[in-house]
């Protein structure tokens, strides 16, 4: 009576006890399946992110170096335009005194009276 109520009761038991074992392993393996999948995903993001942080940071430093080249390009050509209104006001104000000059050798008032 004990094998017959073995084979009754146990190895359907037992046979359960396996399929739920057996789907409970599937569920597991899905999981760590899905679980490596999302990993792959985040590694990829995580890529894509650190390229898009360097080319943000190339960008940034090339319009710095832009601004930076052309504020020293606009200091360089400011002074040298004053520089130039400098010399040409010294030789305006060099050239009226020379015509000054020769106008007070060169002509006589005369006073009408």
């Amino acid at each position: 009576m004990g094998i017959e109520v073995f084979i009754q009761f146990g190895l359907p038991m037992l046979g359960t006890m396996i399929a739920v074992a057996w789907f409970l392993w599937q569920r597991y393996l899905a999981l760590e399946n899905r679980l490596l999948q999302v990993d792959q995903k985040l590694i990829q993001i995580d890529h894509k992110l650190t390229l898009i942080r360097q080319a943000t940071e190339s960008k940034t430093e090339h319009q710095d170096y832009l601004i930076n080249s052309n504020t020293a390009l606009i200091n360089h050509r400011s002074s040298r335009f004053f520089e130039s209104l400098k010399d040409l006001e010294e030789r305006l104000f060099h050239e009226t005194d020379e015509i000054k000059a020769f106008l007070a050798k060169t002509t006589e008032f005369k006073v009408r009276g």
